[in-house]
């Protein structure tokens, strides 16, 4: 559907595998996890996780889509996730916010629904002196973060892929 992590990690995948992988992520985090739309018509969502929230669940992953994947792509996720993971650890000293996911409806992209679901938070983030790690897979996106005052922290490769991640660091 091309988004260049998806396409790495799903030898073939539809909306159905999406909202899966989506369902498992969300029920991993739990209540930690702070969720944000505009408005009834969901236009664009964002995901935030607060400082100190700990890594994904396995068994609520699983129980909520992640049995609905195939063991390729589970292999290929928990790797991404070690990998993610210790960019973070290698960038930021582990107590701040990490913005778990901001999509935008494609015919909406492109008038400001993205800055709507960043500055809210990303003020909180400032008012509390904190930071925020994201990562984007796109290189078109970097632009659109370093716009909203993250800095391009590491660049490297995906594991066992040529997908580009990009792990950038907003200090509040």
């Amino acid at each position: 559907m091309g988004y260049p992590l998806m396409d790495a990690l799903f030898a073939h995948y539809d909306l159905r595998s999406l909202e899966r992988l989506w369902r498992g992520s969300i029920a991993s985090y739990g209540s930690r996890l702070i969720a944000l739309a505009d408005g009834p018509d969901v236009n664009a969502v964002s995901l935030w996780l607060p400082p100190n929230s700990g890594t994904s669940q396995v068994l609520p992953f699983l129980a909520n889509g992640g049995f609905g994947l195939s063991p390729a792509t589970w292999m290929k996720l928990m790797r991404y996730e070690s990998y993610a993971e210790a960019m973070m650890k290698r960038n930021t000293q582990g107590d701040c916010w990490y913005l778990f996911d901001l999509a935008v409806r494609p015919s909406c992209q492109g008038k400001g629904h993205a800055g709507r679901q960043l500055r809210p938070m990303l003020e909180i983030i400032r008012e509390q002196g904190s930071s925020c790690w994201l990562e984007t897979h796109d290189p078109a996106n970097v632009g659109l973060y370093e716009h909203f005052g993250f800095r391009l922290a590491e660049t490297g490769t995906v594991s066992g892929s040529d997908v580009a991640h990009f792990g950038m660091l907003f200090n509040g």
